[in-house]
């Protein structure tokens, strides 16, 4: 099993107050090896370039982005064999009727879950973090 100084993250958002937020309480649960891009394309074409040993275990993105939907990303990332075995969170900041059709969409896309921004950007939400990143990696905290 993994130890989540090992785990590799890849925040994927346009905000860079938010990644820095983001990235701040990953290290405080105990993740260190974290990447962060602005955009889903841009995540793509890095995804592309890496070597196997480089894959990240985890993509953390946002739902809207410039010039993309993370659904649409992910659908593509699942779409290949290296994308497979990377576990993929949506995030959204929405409170309406949209996070509902926003989940919809990223279980549609194999997404391994969803979570509100206020999960991931609050400090004292750090355990329902630490859970839902736990359970999309299959790392049991027992």
């Amino acid at each position: 099993m993994k130890k989540l100084a090992d785990v590799k993250i890849i925040i994927v958002d346009g905000n860079p107050t938010r990644i820095l937020v983001i990235t701040d309480n990953f290290r405080s649960i105990g993740y260190s090896q974290i990447k962060a891009v602005s955009s889903g394309e841009t995540l793509l074409e890095y995804l592309t370039e890496i070597s196997a040993d480089d894959i990240p275990d985890l993509v953390l993105m946002e739902t809207e982005m410039c010039g993309s939907m993370g659904y649409d990303i992910c659908k593509q990332i699942k779409s290949t064999d290296y994308g497979k075995k990377i576990a993929v969170l949506g995030m959204s900041g929405n409170r309406d009727y949209k996070t509902l059709d926003y989940k919809t969409k990223w279980l549609e896309a194999k997404a391994d879950g969803f979570l509100e921004k206020k999960v991931v950007e609050m400090r004292w939400n750090k355990i329902l973090l630490a859970a839902a990143v736990n359970e999309a990696l299959g790392i049991s905290t027992k």
